[in-house]
């Protein structure tokens, strides 16, 4: 029963992207905080770049790694890519869409670089019905896929 209980919150928390992390997840070496500058944006999506800085400054927050602006370490990076397409269509029904981004990101320690990645994720979210609607539930998936570009990103510049 036990076991059959474990493997049933295994295969949900897996399907739905929740997972089990070291509290103490930190930044790679012997860096134990970092300042996040305000990131580039190298895209027609204004606003993105504030999007996954606050993203990242929120993730290195819940770790106890977020430096200020004067220490050694920093993370510096842009958002190079921003892409929507139609995800759903089918007749009679409202399509869906998916947003696709890229974000570079690198360790910055004493001017000397110590680690990069380039991640892309993607998001989708439903159309509204009005322009409205859907423009809010864009801007929604927006601060969804900042969240995941941040988490993802500092997930891999530890590997």
């Amino acid at each position: 029963m036990l076991r059959s209980v474990a493997l049933a919150v295994a295969v949900l928390t897996a399907s739905c992207g929740y997972r089990f992390v070291r509290p103490s997840a930190g930044l790679p070496g012997e860096v134990k905080a970092a300042w996040v500058p305000m990131l580039g944006n190298l895209t027609a999506e204004a606003g993105a770049e504030v999007f996954v800085t606050q993203a990242l400054r929120e993730q290195l927050q819940r770790w106890g790694a977020l430096g200020g602006p004067e220490g050694p370490a920093r993370l510096e990076g842009s958002v190079e890519q921003v892409t929507a397409g139609v995800l759903l269509a089918s007749p009679g029904a409202l399509p869906g869409y998916q947003l696709s981004a890229t974000l570079s990101l690198k360790l910055v320690v004493d001017g000397e670089t110590k680690a990069q990645t380039r991640v892309t994720e993607r998001e989708a979210y439903l159309s509204g019905a009005d322009v409205l609607l859907t423009e809010a539930n864009r801007q929604a998936a927006l601060r969804r896929l900042a969240e995941t570009l941040a988490r993802e990103g500092l997930d891999a510049l530890r590997r």
